[in-house]
Order: structure tokens, then sequence, then C-alpha cells
């Protein structure tokens, strides 16, 4: 039996030295290759087929496929059964989509009221009956969203009890998370979330306070830097464990403001390996302001957030969220089947974009409103990447044959197929930049241990 490098694996030298980085984008899998042995196994592995006899067994499993193996049918059906997983229920609860900021990038629109009691009941009731017909693993993870959901504060704690106790009652995983701007989360606040189980925070901070404050603000124009910052440090001197993914959107004003901002987060949070940095381009999300929003292309973003991550590491910070993308990593929630979001009438929808939609809209597949998913299927097979998508997108367009097909599985984002009617055209920005974000993984892991 011969063995090949899989189309999948990437070799790539690091820079001066005579370290080989091997990456695969199918398994995730990363090596550092230091050893001559395992050097002389690549060089001829890149000549063509290779004994088994011939090679070490970590690099057969890891990074080759057995000669004839078709592997874009490999992948597809692993893709498939990321997005056809039945086990696993992801629920995004919109509360309210009214929001104490006026972020100038927002897409959103803001409308008072909240999510009844009666919803929230039949929400729990829904997810009962789902896991009472499946068999085997099962988790659930329920994302707080809005808005602003800490608006909604009180109710989303008791909530959060009852469905812990129900999970703990049938052995099911949970997770918590929750979307948030921070302006109201005091040390307080947060320290009874933790204790109900909301574990996982998402935070924008736009830089410094004079780019921040530019972009996002409270409704009345007021700033938010300061007061978010503050939260965040009463935050650090709790002794729970919790995550906190300090999140960068980013244009160039912003991130030519970057530097600053990092010699903060190294004074202020560095070492704390609770609190990570993440970036995400600004792009056209809709809203009153989008024709005036600044943003960059997609063909420049992986090499920005490269930049920007490289910027930040020269200053000894590493806590960066860790990307090492493998199959499925950029699909998109609404992709996936057993994915809803739960507006606060009682509908069911696909995607955050529409945050209030009507019955009638192509965003929603259904409603909640007896006890049950009941899900429109027609509706939802337009937002779940198909046999016949897989035939006209990704062979149309030899997804096949790229380094990042485990990575997105040649899917686009599902809105713009719902409101177009045809697969968005513009690919995953990791593949314009996938040999640096690796090599960047080695960096943080070095400048790590160094510490």
């Amino acid at each position: 039996m011969k063995y090949i490098f899989s189309r999948f694996t990437r070799v790539i030298p690091y820079e001066d030295t005579e370290i080989l980085i091997i990456y695969n984008s199918f398994n995730g899998n990363q090596s550092y290759v230091y050893s001559s042995e395992i050097k002389k196994q690549i060089e001829l592995l890149l000549q063509g087929p290779v004994e088994e006899d011939q090679l070490d067994e970590a690099v057969k499993q890891k990074y080759c496929i057995i000669e004839g193996t078709d592997e874009v049918a490999l992948v597809s059906n692993g893709i498939r059964k990321r997005i056809n997983n039945d086990n696993h229920l992801n629920i995004i609860i919109i509360p309210t989509t009214d929001c104490n900021f006026r972020c100038v990038y927002c897409y959103e629109q803001k409308e008072s009221g909240f999510i009844s009691d009666e919803t929230l009941n039949k929400l729990f009731d829904s997810i009962s009956l789902y896991f009472s017909k499946i068999n085997g693993k099962k988790s659930l993870r329920l994302d707080w969203f809005g808005g602003e959901p800490m608006l909604f504060f009180n109710k989303m704690v008791d909530y959060c009890i009852r469905i812990n106790k129900y999970c703990v009652e049938h052995e099911i995983l949970f997770q918590h998370s929750m979307t948030t701007n921070g302006y109201l989360l005091t040390k307080d606040k947060a320290a009874k979330l933790i204790e109900c189980g909301i574990n996982l925070y998402q935070i924008t901070i736009d830089g410094t306070s004079n780019t921040h404050d530019k972009y996002r603000q409270l409704k009345n124009g007021s700033p938010t830097w300061q007061t978010i910052v503050n939260n965040l440090i009463d935050l650090k001197n709790i002794a729970d464990d919790f995550k906190v993914q300090i999140r960068i959107n980013y244009n160039l004003e912003i991130a030519e403001s970057v530097d600053e901002f990092f010699e903060f987060f190294e004074r202020t949070f560095g070492g704390d390996k609770r609190f990570e940095l993440t970036f995400h381009a600004i792009g056209h999300w809709g809203g009153d302001n989008d024709s005036k929003v600044s943003v960059v292309s997609p063909e420049y973003q992986s090499y920005m957030m490269h930049e920007l991550t490289k910027t930040g590491l020269s200053r000894g910070i590493t806590q960066f969220v860790s990307y090492v993308p493998s199959c499925g990593a950029e699909l998109c929630y609404a992709n996936m089947r057993r994915s809803y979001v739960i507006y606060k009438n009682g509908l069911i929808g696909k995607c955050t974009l529409e945050e209030s939609p009507d019955k009638d809209s192509a965003f929603v597949i259904g409603d909640i409103n007896d006890g049950y998913f009941r899900i429109d299927a027609e509706k939802e097979k337009k937002w779940i990447h198909t046999e016949i998508d897989y035939i006209n997108h990704v062979e149309t367009n030899k997804c096949g044959e790229c380094i990042s097909f485990p990575i997105c599985g040649g899917t686009s984002c599902p809105a713009y197929r719902i409101k177009n009617g045809k697969y968005a055209k513009k690919c995953t920005p990791t593949m314009y930049c996938i040999d640096d974000l690796i090599k960047l993984n080695y960096e943080m892991m070095v400048e790590g241990n160094n510490q």
C-alpha cells in the first residue's frame, strides 16, 4: 500500500530557519518539524507515492492519504455530517432588539420590548421535546444576542438556571454564551451570570478610546470605552473560570491605533489567559450609515489580521484566539440544520442579520408557539448546503482544488444566497493568507513558551 501527501496538506518552511511547519486543513493537524528523519520522509512524499513501511505513523495518519482516495468526496461527506448533526442544538436567543448603543456600523433596527415569559416557556418546551427524541450523546449551546441582552438581565439569569437544571437531569452537555457590548456588565452582574453558567463572552472594543468612542457610542452620543474597560478590569478580579473574547472590529482607521491599544491590553490584561483578542473586519452590514462606513476588501482582510497579530506578538502578547482551521471551521451557523435564531415573537430564523422579521420573511423558517420546533422544511432547505448546491457551485468553481475547501466546504453566506438567489462569489478570507495564519500559530506557541 502506498501513501501520498493529502492534497490538503501544506508544507511551509519557516522564515530563515530549518523548521518545517506541516498543516492539514481537513483534520486541523499542525506540526513543527525539526527531525532530519521526518524531513527525509517529507522529501520522499513531495516526490510521489511512498510505501507504508517507509513512513512514521504520525506522518502517515495526520498528513497522508492512501493513493487513489477521493479526498474531495471524503471532505464533502465530513461537511455534510457536520451540517446535519442532530445531536447538537444551537440556539441564539434575541430577547430584545433594543440597545443602549448606537454604533456607526450597526445594521440592527432598534425596537422596544422583550421576549415574553410565555415565549420563553414555549422555547423550553421545544428544547425538551426535541432532546426527548434524540438518542446518544446530546449537547446544547445557548447564545444570548440582541440588541443588547444585558437589558434582559434578571429573566436571562432565571432562564439559564432553569436550562442548567434540565440539562443536568437529562445528561445533556451545555454551554451558555453572550454577545454583549459590555457597558452594563458590572462586577456584581458578571458574577451572577458566571454563577448561572454564562462563562463565554464576546465584547467589542474598537481600539483606543479615540476610535472606539467614534464608532461605538451610547444612544445619547456619550462615550463608552472607559465604562467597558472598567467593567472588564472588575471582571478580571473575579476568581471564577470564564472566557472573554475582546473583538476588535477593524478598518484602516482603527487598525492604525491598534499599537497603542496593545500597550493598554498588555498593561491591563497581559498574562490573564481568560482574556483573548480576536479581529473582525468591518463590512457593509446594512443600516443607516452603511454607505459612509470605511471597510477593508476581503483579499486584504487576512493580511491585516496577520499584521495586527504580529504587532501584538512583538509586544509580548500571546492572548489571541487560536486559529488552526479544520473541516467546517468556517461554516456559518446558519448553514447548520439544527441551528436556530429565536426572535422575541417566537418565530424561528436562521440568521441574526434580520432581527425582527415577520412570518413571511425568507429569514423565518418556523415558530415555537405551540411548544415545539415547527419547521417549514422547504424554507429551511434553502439555507442548507445541498447536493444541487454542491454540483452548481463546488464542482463548477473547482473548490476541491483549493487548500481551504475543507474549511469552508465550498459554501458561501447563506443569507446572501437567500436574498439574491445565488451564491456569493467571494471566498473565505482565510484562503488569501492561510500560510501566514499557520505561521502565526507557531509564533504564538514559541512566544507563549518563552514567557
